[in-house]
């Protein structure tokens, strides 16, 4: 499973995509430009936004009481636009959900399976 801060770039998709072997599949998370629209959640400061890219601020509580703040820059992946993104790297979305308890909307990341196309086939789920 690769992590949301890391596969956001076509450049990393089509990296991802060159390990897979022809049968192999691709289970990654992506942040959701449409929670963090809708304000994200506690933690989560929104530095900007535009349609491609977002800097967040993310505390992260430790232990020992301290709050260690991450300052992310990153691309926007929409889940609606998922399928051409994947498909300009040879690859076909075959699962798409978001957080168990969650709908996609209201879900901080969201969660996809992808596979190789073989020169135009579908991929089952």
């Amino acid at each position: 499973m690769v992590p949301s801060n890391i596969l956001f770039t076509r450049a990393r998709l089509e990296r991802a995509a060159a390990h897979l072997a022809a049968d192999g599949r691709l289970a990654f998370e992506l942040a959701n430009p449409h929670w963090l629209r809708a304000g994200a959640g506690t933690g989560v400061r929104i530095a900007s936004m535009g349609e491609r890219s977002a800097r967040l601020e993310i505390d992260y509580p430790l232990p020992d009481g301290e709050v260690y703040t991450q300052q992310a820059r990153f691309a926007l992946v929409w889940p609606e636009q998922l399928e051409g993104w994947l498909s300009r790297s040879g690859l076909a979305l075959q699962r798409m959900l978001g957080w168990p308890d969650r709908d996609l909307a209201g879900s901080p990341t969201f969660y996809g399976l992808a596979g190789k196309v073989s020169r135009g086939a579908v991929l089952d789920a």
